[in-house]
């Protein structure tokens, strides 16, 4: 993402994957618009703490917006706006801003709020997430536990968030979806499924190492079977 102009008042203008996002510091919100045309697709509202460091919440949202623009493309492009109708462009962007709420609340460590909004949006009895001492020493271990309303539950550890949202994601879809259906749980495994998915979305946002640009699919060479050359 590309920081185009900044002013005193904290305001500022940045440029990413197809949208531009303006960042009124006055009001704690976000314009987003198409890079090209200028046109106005959403508007995001910043709480306070997402205010209080709003260029890395941006960074966050560009970087969601990419990842969708992926999985819409069949990892062809990052340019979400390039993707689908101009028409369904807003309702994506909010999408990918609760997806960005997500991360930040994990990257400052405001788990519970975080384990509440997904309690209530895929019905699940408990998700908890805290950190532990490593065996005394100076590094910290994050700790999860998901329980359903069937009380099936895993927990798992990781040494950073994103490995253990991997971790957690994995586990749900090969333990916890696994023992809901066997009880006849459907609707329930329907939601850990994507709640799953979600995690490993949000597991990519904290990802550093996962740079969506680099997971474009590169075209395959076609070839004129008859001349033998290659365009």
């Amino acid at each position: 993402m590309e920081l185009h102009k900044t002013s005193s008042c904290g305001s500022f203008l940045a440029w990413g994957a197809g949208f531009g996002y303006h960042y009124e510091a006055e009001h704690n919100s976000l314009n987003i618009t198409h890079k090209e045309t200028r046109l106005h697709l959403a508007r995001v509202r910043l709480n306070r703490h997402m205010a209080e460091n709003p260029k890395a919440f941006v960074e966050q949202l560009n970087k969601a917006h990419e990842i969708k623009a992926l999985i819409l493309s069949n990892n062809e492009t990052i340019k979400l706006a390039d993707t689908i109708d101009a028409k369904l462009v807003g309702g994506i962007i909010k999408n990918s801003a609760r997806l960005a709420k997500c991360a930040h609340e994990l990257s400052h460590h405001s788990f519970s709020n975080f384990s509440r909004r997904f309690i209530k949006e895929f019905e699940v009895k408990k998700l908890k997430i805290k950190t532990i001492k490593n065996n005394g020493e100076d590094q910290i271990l994050f700790v999860a536990r998901l329980q359903t309303l069937h009380n099936n539950s895993v927990c798992v550890r990781a040494c950073t968030l994103e490995g253990l949202l991997s971790v957690l994601s994995e586990r749900t879809l090969r333990d916890l979806i696994t023992m809901e259906f066997g009880h006849q749980y459907q609707n329930s495994a329907f939601n850990l499924m994507r709640l799953s998915a979600k995690l490993s979305k949000i597991g990519n946002i904290l990802d550093e190492n996962f740079i969506p640009e680099k997971h474009i699919r590169i075209p395959a060479v076609k070839r004129d079977v008859q001349s033998g050359f290659y365009d």
